[in-house]
């Protein structure tokens, strides 16, 4: 990661240079501050690895990439200049999103023997929400400053203001998705998913009987049961618990929440194998 954030120096100062070719100097300025931003933010984001970070990585990964990608396509470059842009900062921008990387950010902000697992994001929102949040921040980042640059200055002002509120609104929105995870503790395990549960939920060690692979043949509807995939694609696991553990889930729209009995939760970590190996280490799972 840190080789490709160095890399994305060189070939996206020279994208940008030519790009930039035909503005001001005010505009050439604007647009040189905001890479350096972009690439400071990465840079700062790689050395403190925290759940915060990890959105900031991600945000700054993303951006710089469109950014970098419409500087290529706007300045006169030859397709090895182009590659030589493009290629350092998408692989940043991948590398970023991988499970390994949400899992180490992540696991950053543990306290003591605490080892933090993120879950994979639900169906419906990797498909519709991620894409489309990524476009709204993404559009209200950039829009601004390139038409400050261009010496638009109303329009400019206006797509600042509104462009960096609407990306405030989705920046907080992918970091609430990043605080989804399942944790393991001395004490058991405890689940961290709003979207599942209106508060953390803990299983205390006594009550896991066992962390399998979810049934085929599962319910996913069954009362008993909380299904916190949310029909995220990857591996599903059962978490067995001995008797109904107390919890309150996120009620579907227009219902009110009530206090349930659960023996069995359904999750899809990002990294599966690593979660299962941890769980047998510490004597939860048969």
């Amino acid at each position: 990661m840190a080789a490709a954030l160095f890399a994305s120096v060189g070939g996206a100062g020279d994208a940008i240079e030519q790009a930039t070719t035909n503005l001001s100097e005010f505009g050439k300025g604007l647009i040189a501050a905001g890479a350096w931003a972009l690439w400071g933010l990465a840079l700062m984001s790689t050395l403190v690895r925290l759940p915060a970070t990890l959105t900031t990585l991600r945000i700054s990964a993303t951006t710089g990439l469109v950014a970098i990608a419409l500087a290529a396509l706007v300045g006169d470059l030859d397709a090895a200049s182009v590659v030589w842009a493009v290629t350092p900062p998408a692989a940043l921008a991948t590398v970023s999103l991988s499970p390994v990387v949400g899992h180490e950010w992540i696991d950053g902000a543990s306290y003591g023997d605490e080892i933090r697992f993120t879950l994979r994001t639900p169906l419906a929102l990797a498909l519709i929400g991620l894409p489309l949040g990524w476009a709204v921040l993404v559009t209200g980042v950039l829009t601004g400053p390139i038409l400050l640059a261009n010496e638009r200055w109303l329009a400019g002002a206006i797509a600042t203001v509104i462009g960096f509120y609407a990306a405030s609104i989705g920046a907080r929105a992918l970091h609430g998705l990043a605080r989804r995870w399942l944790v393991m503790v001395p004490a058991g395990l405890v689940l961290h998913d709003h979207l599942a549960t209106r508060e953390a939920f803990l299983m205390i060690r006594s009550t896991v009987t066992d962390i399998r692979p979810t049934p085929n043949d599962t319910n996913l509807g069954a009362y008993h049961r909380l299904d916190a995939t949310g029909d995220a694609p990857g591996a599903s696991f059962e978490i067995v618990l001995t008797d109904g553990v107390e919890c309150v889930p996120r009620p579907e729209r227009g219902r009110t929440a009530e206090i349930r009995k659960i023996s069995s939760v359904l999750i899809v970590p990002t990294r599966g194998t690593a979660f299962v190996e941890v769980a047998r280490s510490r004597g939860l799972r048969n």
